[in-house]
């Protein structure tokens, strides 16, 4: 039965659960189906409620025959979002309001009943989406209202996580501005709650506009009292919590609290960039995809993808609200602020001259381009029309590699003399050379282009220009095409040796960077989590530095923060240049 698999995916009590079937096999449903139908139109919801309170005529003590019904809608809502692309588990988190306003009800009054299908209808209609840990509502004024639900852990991160969703989500409708109404914005709880409180720091992110002091509102989630509820004797409210405590205070002194209206800042007066998306595979998934949805006034707003059916289901599964067929029509379209380029090497190329003529800023993927004239003509066409460009070598905003970058300069391990790079593994996905990154007319190389690039670079960050290369380079085992082992010499223009050695046909695995000075020695992943390493003729530490879920974040935010003309991108297409020339050295002894 379709409405108990939902309730379970809701996370329904199952004492709710336990009596829908007796109940839905006693409804009329041939008389009931117009009305819950119609608790999914916007515009006839409300009508629709009030028929289904006027046929159970009182007779639903627990609402558990409103629930009912409500959840035959919620079939069809589900549907409904389907159509829309818009992903399920967006779905989901709006659907579990029903489990949510029942807990509220239990913790209040000591059992289960469900009282709210008077709200319900908007989550139903669509009116309301919950995106992260907030709900928000597209009102006919034009603003965005946001919800905040009893079980919304309010972090930083979360917040910025659900305001980011709702940018995208909404952009559709031309990034309508947040508001929120609610007693949480209202001023008079700065003087009982400390400063480091969730609620304040909640406040931080609004422009209050309107104060309401009459509303008591506040009383039903400080104190579970009924809605507007001031009666009774104040000296006899609870005091569990110190939100409790503070406005119990407040009340004794002949305050209140109120409502105040609030307009969302996001505690800065920086534009939302809405991102376009090229490609939707591997590294979107997880790397960089939600990063631009997740990174402060940043927002995912659209994607294409060469076949349409991935782009959809990545849409779909993102809350990404816009799906291009190309390019160029993602580029026609005024909301578009910035293009990420996430297809392989060979297009880079054809799509960042298109960016660069429609001067709309870009972030490429590494490697940036199948060769170093092919990058330096990418760099020229950008210049020519005066736009922005970005490389994606996100470990130079990373926080380990920017630990390693600070312990050089304070001369943890004296004066550098050399560096090495040793990095094999089996290679066992590509050996069937369908892989892009074997595929030399498509990546550029073999899949040395995929990941020394990103070795090089972070060498290029921490040490300075390479300035000489000599490599051996050759294919051992056949697999492919191109190479599978290289060894590699090269020097810094600071005088600075190093080497590396890669082999992608080997019988184990190696991920290592070594950084040796006069007085010590630093080593680490490259593409790992493990700790730094910091050896000493004294001692050895190891230095445990955190990674972010996502990790081309840091580098997108700051990518954003540049076009919202605060602070500066350390990977751009000047730096990235200089791994492109590297790459086309290592090559010249194929060629």
């Amino acid at each position: 039965m379709q409405i108990l698999d939902l309730c379970h995916e809701i996370s329904l009590p199952a004492e709710m659960i336990d009596q829908i079937p007796a109940v839905l096999a006693g409804l009329d449903m041939a008389e009931l189906s117009p009305h819950i139908n119609a608790l999914t139109i916007q515009g006839e919801e409300d009508a629709a409620y009030n028929s289904l309170v006027k046929i159970f005529d009182n007779a639903d003590p627990a609402g558990i025959k409103m629930l009912t019904a409500q959840l035959c809608a919620a079939l069809q809502t589900r549907e409904n979002y389907a159509h829309e692309g818009i992903c399920d588990k967006i779905f989901l988190d709006t659907m579990k309001c029903f489990t949510r306003f029942i807990l509220e009800h239990f913790g209040t009054y000591g059992r289960y009943h469900f009282d709210r299908g008077w709200w319900a209808w908007r989550q139903l209609s669509m009116r309301i989406v919950r995106l992260g840990v907030l709900e928000f509502e597209l009102m006919q004024e034009g603003h965005i209202s946001v919800h905040i639900p009893s079980d919304a852990v309010m972090t930083n991160d979360a917040l910025r996580e659900s305001y980011g969703m709702a940018k995208s989500f909404y952009a559709p409708h031309g990034s309508p501005q947040i508001q929120c109404c609610t007693w949480l914005l209202s001023p008079v709880l700065k003087e009982v709650l400390p400063a480091e409180s969730r609620i304040l720091n909640f406040q931080k992110d609004y422009e209050i506009f309107e104060l309401i002091p009459e509303s008591n509102y506040f009383m039903r989630w400080v104190f579970d009292k009924e809605y507007g509820d001031v009666s009774g004797d104040i000296t006899q409210l609870p005091e569990d919590t110190s939100l409790q405590r503070g406005i119990k205070k407040l009340l004794l002194e002949g305050k209140t609290v109120g409502d105040a209206r609030g307009r969302y800042v996001g505690g800065s007066p920086m534009k939302t960039i809405n991102w376009g998306m090229v490609g939707t595979g591997n590294v979107t998934e997880r790397k960089s995809g939600p990063a631009l949805y997740k990174a402060r006034n940043s927002g995912l707003y659209a994607v294409t993808n060469r076949t349409r059916a991935k782009a959809e289901d990545y849409a779909a599964r993102h809350g990404v609200p816009i799906v291009y067929d190309s390019i160029d029509e993602m580029l026609a379209d005024p909301q578009i602020d910035a293009i990420y380029i996430a297809t392989p090497p060979g297009s880079h190329k054809e799509y960042a001259l298109k960016c660069a003529a429609a001067k709309i800023p870009c972030y490429i993927e590494k490697p940036v381009a199948m060769n170093y004239a092919d990058h330096m003509e990418m760099i020229k066409a950008f210049e020519e029309t005066g736009t922005k460009s970005f490389a994606a070598y996100y470990r130079r905003a990373l926080p380990r590699f920017l630990k390693v970058r600070e312990m050089l300069q304070q001369g943890a391990i004296g004066d550098v003399r050399f560096t090495h790079i040793s990095y094999f593994t089996t290679g066992a996905g590509e050996k069937d050379g369908k892989a892009w990154r074997v595929q030399p007319e498509i990546s550029g190389g073999g899949i040395f282009m995929d990941i020394a690039v990103h070795q090089l670079d972070i060498l290029d960050f921490l040490l300075g220009k390479i300035t000489e290369v000599k490599s051996i380079v050759s294919n051992q085992a056949g697999y492919y095409k191109p190479e599978d082992i290289l060894n590699v010499c090269f020097a810094f223009e600071s005088g600075v040796h190093g080497s590396g050695d890669w082999c992608f046909t080997a019988g184990v695995g190696k991920d290592l960077i070594e950084i040796v000075g006069s007085k010590g020695r630093i080593a680490l992943e490259c593409f790992g989590t493990g700790p730094i390493i910091h050896e000493t003729a004294d001692a050895m530490h190891e230095i445990p530095v955190e990674t972010p879920e996502h990790i081309q974040q840091p580098l997108i935010q700051s990518i954003v923060d540049e076009l919202n003309g605060e602070g500066s991108c350390p990977s751009t297409l000047y730096t990235a240049a200089r791994t492109a020339w590297v790459c086309d050295k290592v090559y010249s002894s194929v060629k």
